[in-house]
């Protein structure tokens, strides 16, 4: 029997206080046109930036630095020797997803990124499964391609969440979150396993990570420097590129 009567913050569960987080990971990235793999290394300080270092499987070297800050990301391509620069907002429409700095770095935390305050949210339990959905969008969870306004959010208990689903009718998009296992690490609950899928018009895009050895608030380095031989381009001129 259904029971609708959960309070959401008893499911989401506390926010636990951190300041500086880093990982390394595997990553294996599918779009439309291909896939590859690669491995990586994630920083992060609450609030500030994401920094991220990738290098694929098959490199020694790094050939790729992302720096993610509260109004804008940056992308030093070490392989092609150009820099990256875009707005957030432009960053989201071009990859499908929400791009900010907050939900993002909620995201590496297994929180639901997504939540806003101003929505109002369903909760219930279905045997095993709790659930939390606004604007009736647990219709979601059972069609993979239903597209409705709002978010769906499935537990495994309090406090783990399983899936998060995002609707969004106006850029005809879906983004599906899935948090196949975590990890305790120093008394904090973080994710192992993380996929998103997302898809829209034209536009598929599926990204794993598996993420290791967690080291958290030790203080951190951001190293980001441009080099003046590298180019500048924006998201547009990524996308426009044959």
């Amino acid at each position: 029997m259904e029971v609708s009567s959960l309070p959401l913050d008893s499911l989401v569960g506390q926010a636990k206080s951190w300041e500086w987080l880093e990982s390394k990971f595997n990553a294996s990235i599918e779009t439309q046109e291909k896939n590859f793999s690669a491995k990586g290394r994630m920083r992060m300080r609450k609030d500030s930036l994401i920094w991220i270092s990738i290098k694929p499987d098959i490199a020694i070297f790094e050939v790729f630095r992302l720096l993610i800050l509260p109004d804008s990301t940056q992308a030093l391509d070490l392989l092609n020797k150009n820099y990256y620069f875009g707005a957030n907002g432009d960053l989201s429409k071009a990859a499908g997803i929400p791009f900010e700095l907050l939900q993002l770095q909620e995201a590496m935390l297994g929180r639901p990124f997504f939540t806003q305050k101003q929505e109002s949210y369903r909760t219930g339990a279905l045997g095993d499964l709790l659930w939390a959905a606004s604007n009736g969008a647990e219709s979601m969870k059972e069609n993979p391609d239903l597209i409705l306004p709002g978010q769906f959010l499935s537990f495994e208990s309090p406090g783990r969440i399983q899936q998060i689903i995002l609707g969004q009718p106006q850029q005809q998009q879906r983004t599906d979150i899935t948090i196949h296992s975590y990890t305790g690490q120093e008394g904090y609950l973080l994710p192992q396993v993380l996929s998103l899928k997302s898809t829209g018009p034209g536009r598929r895009l599926t990204i794993r990570m598996e993420f290791s050895k967690y080291r958290l608030n030790e203080e951190l380095s951001f190293p980001f420097t441009v080099p003046d031989s590298y180019p500048r381009k924006s998201i547009q001129e990524i996308q426009s590129k044959p």
